[in-house]
């Protein structure tokens, strides 16, 4: 079955959008698709988010290739670049049908972007989409996308991406996945600090509360207000899951090395997040990070 008419606009809902992967921010990103018109497949390992997407209205397609076939644009959110290639070029991935438009939304090294690119048949668009965002931000429709494409197609998709968040072009293919680096690199140390200045305050002696509110008029008071309840209860169901932080602390390590600029902040936020992985957390939010520098947690689903 085909997407749609071949002179659909992609800023109306005759365009057809297929989601493969229904992660954390999978499955608000295929509500969002749903609720502003657009016909959604959704493709998802684990059948347990697709019945909650087609609870939503959304069609279920068996594999990739399916998802794809009845697509004018496919969106990819995986957790990592093997995910991606046998979602995309596996016996039954996306690149056996023949939609429109690929828009690549996980975080991603450069180079696997490249080589995304490099394996793609002729005449797909690519969008190079990574997000800036956790789940409410992709529930409220606050995304920043983190699009590396050439002109033409970024013009061509940015009112279906839109519906998402604010779609800012950053230039060519991987220029969406570069900065996502550079903006990871950036954030991630605030959240080792906070750790760190949540243990120092409680060893000496500081309400918890107080510490927080002076905390969050200080230069790291946006990352506090987005966290301060799973700190203050010392339960941390992820919006965004401690396991995917070292992998994109990783990544921007990696860029870092490969540019020739050694990332000291990040390897140092790594570190932490590793041993908080190693211990039993991946799948906690990264704020997690507050509890377990704090010994409050070591493993389980909610400390």
């Amino acid at each position: 079955m085909p997407g749609t008419r071949d002179d659909a606009d992609p800023g109306t809902p005759d365009v057809s959008v297929a989601v493969c992967g229904l992660g954390l921010m999978g499955l608000p990103i295929a509500f969002r698709l749903l609720a502003a018109g657009y016909r959604t497949i959704v493709w998802n390992r684990s059948q347990d988010r697709v019945r909650s997407a087609a609870e939503r209205g959304a069609e279920v397609a068996p594999t990739p290739a399916e998802a794809a076939a009845r697509a004018d644009l496919v969106l990819t959110l995986l957790a990592s670049p093997e995910a991606l290639f046998e979602v995309v070029f596996g016996a039954a991935g996306v690149a056996c049908a023949a939609p429109k438009a690929l828009a690549q939304a996980g975080t991603i090294a450069c180079a696997d972007m490249t080589a995304l690119a490099a394996r793609l048949p002729d005449g797909w668009d690519l969008l190079d989409t990574p997000v800036a965002g956790s789940v409410p931000q992709a529930a409220q429709g606050g995304l920043r996308l983190l699009v590396g494409a050439d002109d033409e197609v970024f013009a061509r998709w940015s009112p279906v991406l839109a519906r998402l968040g604010e779609p800012v072009h950053i230039g060519p293919v991987p220029n969406g996945s570069a900065l996502k680096q550079v903006l990871n690199a950036a954030n991630a140390p605030m959240v080792a600090l906070l750790a760190e200045a949540v243990a120092l305050g409680e060893r000496l002696g500081l309400d918890r509360a107080l510490l927080l509110d002076e905390l969050e008029r200080s230069r790291i008071g946006a990352l506090i207000r987005r966290k301060r309840a799973m700190v203050e209860t010392g339960r941390y169901p992820a919006d965004s899951r401690l396991g995917l932080f070292a992998k994109d602390m990783r990544l921007a390590r990696l860029a870092g090395e490969a540019a020739g600029a050694p990332m000291t902040m990040v390897a140092a936020a790594l570190a932490l997040a590793e041993d908080a992985v190693a211990a039993g957390l991946a799948d906690l939010d990264y704020s997690a990070l507050v509890g377990y520098r704090l010994g409050h947690i070591r493993g389980g689903p909610c400390g």
